[in-house]
């Protein structure tokens, strides 16, 4: 028993009711569907055992015997212009999402649905590093504020030294406030040069002659140094 093609899926089309496809049929296959011969086409499909999930479309067929009970029938359809306007989308690639996906992607249009995948999932590879990096440049930034104020505080006498880790984790998590509290917080570190006033002279002091000779420190003073 001879099984002939009744025609080609050339394309998908994805609407938001569901996939279309474009069909060149062969003219056998045309005379029998303007005829009313066939009411639907039925879909021969790979499943996969674990979930049930379908992994490919093998085939589809023109029957008048569906297996599927909510597919729609192609013969007296309420959807008038539907093979023509699919075909019109699978020439130009306009209203395909593959090739729609392909452009802007800037593949070619001729690129392969698992092709278009690895591109898609290489940008988001590159999408998620980007982000990293990114990440790590603003919390580098973020280091380099909060340091700088602590540098500040310590140099404006805010802060004591063994405050230092402390204060640089505070301006860390919240900069912005620590810079705050150092607009207001009082010194508490004494800095510049310390004035003490004018040393007092110190004493002549005595040698082992001065003793020999009984002279005292009052002595020395007066008459000078022997």
């Amino acid at each position: 028993m001879q099984v002939p093609a009744a025609g080609w899926i050339k394309d998908f089309v994805l609407k938001d009711d569901g996939f279309y496809r474009a069909v060149d049929w062969t003219k056998r296959a045309a005379e029998y569907l303007e005829n009313k011969e066939y009411r639907y086409i039925s879909p021969v499909i790979n499943i996969r055992k674990e979930d049930r999930k379908v992994m490919e479309l093998h085939s589809a067929a023109l029957t008048n015997t569906l297996a599927i009970d909510t597919m729609e029938a192609i013969a007296n359809s309420d959807k008038p212009g539907l093979d023509e306007v699919s075909s019109e989308e699978s020439e130009d690639g306009s209203g395909s999402t593959l090739a729609a996906l392909a452009k802007l992607l800037q593949l070619d249009p001729s690129t392969t649905m698992e092709d278009t995948c690895k591109a898609v999932s290489a940008l988001l590879e590159e999408r998620d590093s980007m982000q990293l990096k990114a990440g790590a440049c603003q919390f580098e930034i973020v280091k380099m504020k909060a340091d700088s104020i602590v540098t500040e505080a310590l140099k404006e006498g805010k802060l004591m030294a063994w405050q230092h880790d402390t204060a640089f984790a505070q301006a860390l998590n919240d900069p912005d406030g620590f810079a705050r509290w150092l607009k207001t917080a009082p010194q508490v570190v004494p800095m510049g040069k310390l004035d003490y006033g004018p040393l007092p002279a110190s004493p002549r002091p005595r040698s082992r002659a001065h003793e020999l000779m009984g002279l005292s420190a009052e002595d020395i003073k007066k008459y000078g140094n022997i």
